[in-house]
């Protein structure tokens, strides 16, 4: 199972015998709080989805969760553009495990997300570093 958790250096995701977490130091998505976190969390587990090294067995569950991360983060935070991006990103994949009618039903979803972006994304940049890694 691959494992995703949170701390102050960033996201780790590390491979783990058996189901749920077995320490670390990290926070679960389900104890979170933080917008930004979630949001960092959602893009982790879709790039991960997306390595050659991950087992096909976990591309789909990751896909999901990338998904339940991304609502989560709009949930705690609907202007954060980061979190609209990787909701739409993620969406967008899900129609690759469900089929082209799934994926062209969700295509007004991802678009409406999308839309967001430049939006509350321009906001962002006037204030935010150089190096924010969106």
């Amino acid at each position: 199972m691959v494992v995703i958790t949170w701390n102050d250096s960033g996201a780790n995701i590390r491979h783990e015998e058996g189901s749920g977490p077995t320490g670390g130091t990290g926070t679960r998505q389900e104890e979170s709080d933080n917008g930004d976190m979630l949001w960092r969390l959602a893009r982790a587990a879709h790039d991960y989805s997306h390595l050659n090294t991950t087992p096909d067995n976990e591309k789909k569950r990751l896909i999901y969760e990338a998904v339940e991360f991304a609502k989560k983060a709009l949930d705690k935070n609907p202007s954060g553009f980061a979190a609209h991006k990787w909701y739409a990103i993620s969406l967008s994949d899900i129609g690759d495990y469900e089929g082209i009618q799934t994926k062209i039903a969700n295509a007004f979803e991802v678009q409406k997300h999308f839309a967001y972006v430049p939006e509350y994304g321009s906001l962002y940049r006037e204030s935010a570093p150089t190096n924010a890694g969106f």
